[in-house]
């Protein structure tokens, strides 16, 4: 396996893991009721983060090349990131 495709995989295997981590979390976290209301209050948010994420993964973009045709930084799409 090339170096870019072991990469690729550390990556997916990263980003799965750390999903799956955030899952566990806000299903121990929902039977808290002030969490649940400030979930459900930002649910948009988290909805419209969530497409532009799904969308960006789908057109095989980074951060940085998404920032670089954003005209901005790779900082400030991972600080927009949830």
């Amino acid at each position: 396996m090339n170096t870019r495709c072991e990469n690729r995989t550390i990556r997916e295997n990263k980003n799965t893991r750390h999903t799956r981590m955030e899952s566990d979390l806000h299903k121990k976290w929902s039977h808290d009721p002030e969490y649940r209301a400030a979930y459900e209050e930002l649910g948009l948010e988290f909805d419209l983060a969530r497409v532009l994420i799904e969308a960006r993964i789908g057109a095989k973009l980074t951060q940085a090349q998404l920032a670089e045709r954003m005209e901005t930084t790779q900082s400030v799409i991972a600080r927009n990131t949830p």
